[in-house]
């Protein structure tokens, strides 16, 4: 781990079960074949945290979702997934 003194921060913002649809929403991103968990094996073998790399998962969600929710449209290469 990089910085051991931020390991064992957790985040407290933002709604409580927005953060958790996303975390199961990452989890199942794990047990699948998608683009976004070659993003997390790759943070992962960077000797990232586990738990790190699935925070990036979220907030890549999270920008996913408000992109398609902003332009009204789901493309997928224009959304990087």
């Amino acid at each position: 781990m990089r910085n051991k003194t931020r390991a064992n921060s957790s985040v407290k913002g933002g709604g409580g079960r927005v953060r958790r649809v996303l975390y199961l929403a990452a989890l199942s991103i794990l047990r699948s074949k998608s683009p976004l968990r070659s993003r997390y094996e790759r943070l992962v073998a960077q000797d990232r945290a586990r738990m790190w790399a699935i925070g990036v998962l979220m907030r890549r969600l999270l920008l996913m979702a408000r992109a398609i929710v902003k332009s009204g449209a789901y493309d997928p290469v224009r959304l990087g997934a």
